[in-house]
């Protein structure tokens, strides 16, 4: 997917960003039909692709051997935020931008390829720092890393 693609390191070298297809939910949730409920492809060029996520590759630079871990960001359920993120790049070790993908007010998703007048915007994440355990010498890192996402965008300016 090489119009929302991309990976970044961050400053301290320890984490990479990257974009990838996120499964789809099953109903394995809390939610028993969300795999009947409608969502959009991301357009023509990328059929069957219906959603992107970005993930953290991160590992220990001080032990080479360490196994990398690989964590999704998640952002809340509630509260403004985008459909789609892509493109992310750090600007600090726990800071990133990404362009944000948004829906039309009739729960559309207009093309990414060929659509120059799609809702998107620049959104600003805060990555949480991750907890060590000193006795055990572990660090544990979340399946899903919680993101606080603020638009930098106003809402009033189309691309």
């Amino acid at each position: 997917i090489e119009i929302l693609s991309s990976f970044s390191f961050s400053p301290s070298e320890s984490t990479l960003l990257y974009t990838a297809e996120i499964k789809p939910d099953n109903g394995s949730g809390s939610d028993p039909f969300a795999k009947y409920r409608f969502v959009p492809p991301l357009g023509e060029g990328y059929a069957g692709k219906r959603r992107t996520g970005i993930f953290l590759l991160r590992w220990d630079r001080s032990n080479p051997l360490s196994e990398p871990s690989v964590s999704p960001l998640r952002l809340p359920e509630s509260g403004p935020h985008p459909e789609i993120l892509s493109q992310p790049v750090f600007a600090s070790d726990d800071r990133l931008f990404a362009v944000g993908y948004e829906y039309t007010p009739d729960r559309r998703l207009l093309g990414v390829k060929y659509c120059p007048n799609r809702l998107a915007g620049i959104w600003e994440l805060r990555i949480p720092p991750t907890s060590s355990d000193p006795k055990s010498g572990k660090d544990e890192t979340p399946s899903d890393i919680l993101c606080t996402p603020t638009k930098l965008t106003p809402a009033d300016i189309m691309p």
